[in-house]
Formats: C-alpha cells, sequence, structure tokens
C-alpha cells in the first residue's frame, strides 16, 4: 500500500493492519473515519477514547508516526519550500526546536475530544 493510500485508509483497515480492530467504535465514536482524521492523536487522546493498554496506544501510535512520516516524501502533503531572501523553510523550522511551528500527530496533552454531534441534515427544526 502506498503511502498516500494509507492515509486515505478507512479506520478499520488500519487497525486490522495492525490487529488491534476491537477498537473501531472507539475511533468511531469519537469522530476518527480515516488515517488522515487521526493526525492530531497522541497518547493523551487514545487514553480518553477508551484505549488503556499501553502497549496497544504505543503501536497505534507508532503506525501512525510511520504513515504520516512517509507522507513528507510526497510534495503535495510536506508543505516544504524553497527560503526566499534568506528565510527559513518550513522544513528548517519544523527541525528548529526553539521554532513554534510543530507539524505532526503529537499535541498537548491539554487536548479534549468531543463526540460528534448531529450533523446539520440531521437536525430537526421546529
Amino acid at each position: 500500500m502506498s503511502s498516500v493510500s494509507e492515509v486515505n485508509a478507512d479506520i478499520r483497515d488500519f487497525l486490522m493492519s495492525i490487529n488491534l480492530e476491537q477498537y473501531l467504535l472507539h475511533f468511531r465514536e469519537f469522530g476518527f473515519y480515516t488515517v488522515r482524521d487521526c493526525t492530531s492523536i497522541n497518547d493523551s487522546v487514545l487514553h480518553q477514547i477508551g484505549i488503556s493498554p499501553t502497549g496497544h496506544r504505543r503501536r497505534i501510535l507508532k503506525q501512525l508516526q510511520m504513515i504520516f512520516s512517509k507522507m513528507q516524501d510526497f510534495p503535495i502533503y510536506a508543505n516544504v519550500h524553497k527560503a526566499k531572501n534568506g528565510s527559513t523553510t518550513k522544513e528548517q523550522q519544523h527541525s528548529d526546536p526553539s521554532s513554534s511551528t510543530h507539524t505532526g500527530i503529537e499535541c498537548s496533552d491539554s487536548i479534549t475530544v468531543h463526540r460528534p454531534g448531529p450533523a446539520p441534515s440531521e437536525m430537526v427544526t421546529t
């Protein structure tokens, strides 16, 4: 499977590939339907959605990290541009720990996971 198709994969296929399909409903209940939806997931989020075993959380995070790191090889996803007039590139900013701009699947532990509400088409007005 190519990296592009991996990031667009259904969360069921992703979980089956790492033998953790028992968590499918956990992911879907919190609005994670594709691998792309999981870009903001970290250990704390996995714990909040009900994945308790540390090894399972690590396996999920490791696989997501591998998929998203491969995506940096594709220019359409990398958003890396050559510097003009001596300015730094986005790639250089990300490699500089003092940079205030960060990407990837790591987020602060203060992230809040909300259950998705009804879609606008499902809302009933009287």
